[in-house]
């Protein structure tokens, strides 16, 4: 399995919201209650990802064509905005 790293577009707006939210439900799922989960995935609808899109510098890993792995830096501070890893592809 050869990974590939590239810029997000707009057309990876859903897959990468899915990515991120399966992965709160069932990781982060086990350490936090429900309605911190849910305010959480607030921040990842497919709206809040299209935001994202533009005001932060987004990248995914895909595995087979798959999204696997998102990862976004704030533009102004280069600072670390998200990580998420496919619980999957966590796995492995």
């Amino acid at each position: 399995m050869e990974c590939q790293i590239r810029p997000a577009t707009s057309e990876d707006s859903a897959a990468f919201s899915r990515v991120v939210i399966a992965a709160l439900r069932e990781s982060n799922s086990q350490d936090y209650p429900p309605d911190v989960i849910a305010q959480v995935e607030r921040s990842f609808t497919l709206g809040a990802v299209s935001v994202q899109l533009t005001e932060c510098t987004v990248f995914v890993a895909l595995l087979d064509e798959n999204i696997v792995c998102t990862a976004s830096l704030m533009k102004m501070s280069s600072e670390v905005f998200s990580l998420t890893l496919h619980i999957k592809v966590a796995r492995l």
